[in-house]
C-alpha cells in the first residue's frame, strides 16, 4: 500500500461463492484485478481455487484431485496474465489434496498457501500442516518458501509454524455481539485467558468477564488498560460514557455518550493478534502436538 510498509493480499472469494452455490469466472477474476492495480491496492493475489464436493459433503478422492487438478490450471493462467502487471498469485494447499500437488508447488513457486481447512479440531489441523512442513521447510525447520496460512487463527497454529501471513476473519467473529456459534457473543480475546464475553449473560460454562474470580477481573482489567481501555465495562453494548449506568442505551441520562463498544472489542482482538505477530518468527519443530 503506497506510503506504508503494509502488503495486502486480495483473496478470490473462491470459498464462499462455493458455500453460496456461486461460480466465479477465471477470467472475471482476472479483471477486476487488472481494474483496481493502479490504486495501490493488492501486492498479492490468492489464486481462484476449485473447491472439490459440495458443502458439509466430504468431497470423493476422485473429487479432490479434479478440483487440485482445475485449480492448478486457473493458477497457470491467472500467473501468466499477471505476470506483465508484477502481480504474484498464490496457489493454495488444502488438506485433502494429494500431497504431489504441493510437491509440484515446492518445485514452481516462492510463494505457497496452506489451507487445513475449519473443519476439523485444532489436533487434526495441526497434524496436516505438520505433514506439509518437511516440504517447505529446511533441517532446522525454516521456512524454504514464504508461507501463508489460510484460516490460521489459533495463536497455537500460528506460533507452531514459520509464517510469512495467515488471514483468519476470528478477530471479528469474537467482537460481534451475536455471530458465530463457535464463538463468545461481545468477546475479546485475551493472552492467557482465550476468548472471554463482556456483553449478554452467555449460556452456562463459557467464558463472561463477570463470572471470573477477582484475581481474574483485576489481571484482565490491567491488560485491557494497557490496550486503551481504562474501565471493563466500556467493552459492553449497554454501556453509558457519561453516567456508567450499565442500561445507557435506555435513555439513562441527558448527554448520553454512545459507547461503540464493538468497536472497542475489535481493537481488542486486532491488538491480540498484532501482538503475536511482533513476536520473533519460530522454526517449526518436529514432534507430537500438546
Amino acid at each position: 500500500m503506497k506510503g506504508t510498509d503494509l502488503e495486502l493480499m486480495l483473496d478470490s472469494g473462491a470459498y464462499t461463492a462455493w458455500k453460496k452455490g456461486i461460480k466465479i469466472k477465471l477470467q472475471d477474476y482476472i479483471d477486476f484485478i487488472l481494474r483496481t492495480r493502479g490504486k495501490d491496492t493488492w501486492t498479492v493475489v490468492a489464486n481462484l481455487d476449485v473447491i472439490p464436493g459440495k458443502p458439509n459433503e466430504t468431497p470423493t478422492p476422485a473429487e479432490a484431485e479434479r478440483a487440485a487438478d482445475e485449480g492448478w490450471d486457473n493458477f497457470l493462467q491467472l500467473r501468466d496474465a499477471l505476470a506483465p502487471h508484477g502481480i504474484m498469485p498464490v496457489h493454495t494447499f488444502h488438506r485433502g489434496d494429494d500431497f504431489k500437488w504441493l510437491k509440484r508447488l515446492v518445485d514452481e513457486c516462492e510463494f505457497i498457501g496452506l489451507g487445513p481447512k475449519t473443519d476439523g479440531t485444532t489436533e487434526v489441523r495441526a497434524a496436516w500442516l505438520d505433514e506439509c512442513m518437511p516440504y517447505v521447510t529446511d533441517a532446522n525447520g525454516y521456512p524454504t518458501h514464504r508461507l501463508h496460512g489460510f484460516g490460521i487463527g489459533v495463536p497455537e497454529l500460528i506460533r507452531r509454524y514459520p509464517w510469512h501471513s495467515i488471514d483468519s476473519a476470528s478477530w471479528l467473529f469474537a467482537s460481534a455481539p451475536r455471530s458465530h456459534p463457535d464463538f463468545p457473543k461481545g468477546g475479546c480475546l485475551i493472552p492467557g485467558y482465550g476468548k472471554v464475553e463482556f456483553c449478554e449473560q452467555p449460556p452456562k460454562g463459557t467464558k463472561h468477564f463477570e463470572r471470573m474470580s477477582r484475581l481474574d477481573r483485576e489481571a484482565i482489567a490491567r491488560y485491557l488498560a494497557d490496550h486503551g481501555i481504562p474501565d471493563p465495562r466500556m467493552l459492553h453494548d449497554d454501556y453509558c460514557l457519561t453516567c456508567g449506568t450499565q442500561w445507557g442505551w435506555k435513555g439513562c441520562c441527558a448527554n448520553m455518550e454512545i459507547n461503540h463498544a464493538l468497536y472497542r472489542r475489535d481493537e481488542i482482538n486486532i491488538d491480540y493478534y498484532l501482538d503475536i505477530d511482533a513476536e520473533e518468527m519460530r522454526p517449526w519443530k518436529k514432534g507430537s502436538w500438546s
